[in-house]
């Protein structure tokens, strides 16, 4: 029964976003031209663009600081994953 219900709130999710997706690209567009992007969303968009990058190549400082602030004392088995 839980799956079944599962299973139907699934098709109800996937409808949804067939819509969404069918009006962005199947529809033609009702302005035909570049969206203006000011400065300061540029420069956030940068910002976060490279914090992604910085996060995903080096992330023990900041997984360090997280466990630091939330009090969290971990197992030499844990950190020796982490590493």
């Amino acid at each position: 029964m839980l799956a079944a219900l599962g299973v139907l709130y699934s098709l109800f999710g996937l409808y949804y976003y067939l819509k969404i997706a069918n009006a962005m690209l199947m529809r033609a567009p009702m302005e035909a031209g570049r969206v203006p992007v000011s400065f300061g969303m540029r420069c956030a968009v940068g910002v976060t663009a490279l914090a992604t990058i910085v996060i995903g190549v080096y992330p023990e400082p900041f997984i360090r600081s997280v466990n630091w602030s939330l009090n969290i004392v971990q197992s030499p088995h844990v950190t020796a994953m982490i590493k």
